[in-house]
């Protein structure tokens, strides 16, 4: 594979990658998050099992760009567990100030 293939498929994935964020956390919110995140993983696992079993250059683009849409399930859901934290966090000490 060339350079610029590669190079081709990296910009793919990223992509994808940035934009997923959004479809992931929007989904987490309306479905749930554990139904989301499983499905995500499995549609990540079998993107994986297609890129290294890709014998075309399309064919291993596309499931890198699926893969990229896919691999926001840790990054998003580690945002979300922040956000319970720190809300959480945020809720307890304003209760705690309310009831004083």
């Amino acid at each position: 594979m060339t350079q610029a293939a590669t190079q081709k498929g990296i910009v793919g994935n990223i992509s994808a990658i940035g934009f997923s964020g959004l479809i992931f956390v929007a989904s987490a919110g309306f479905f749930g998050r554990t139904p989301v995140t499983v499905i995500f993983q499995a549609a990540y696992f079998a993107s994986s099992v297609w890129s290294a079993e890709a014998k075309t250059f399309p064919s291993y683009l596309a499931s890198r760009i699926v893969s990229g849409l896919t691999s926001s399930s840790g990054q998003g859901g580690a945002l979300l567990w922040v956000k319970d934290m720190v809300c959480s966090c945020f809720a307890r000490r304003l209760s705690l100030l309310l009831n004083d």
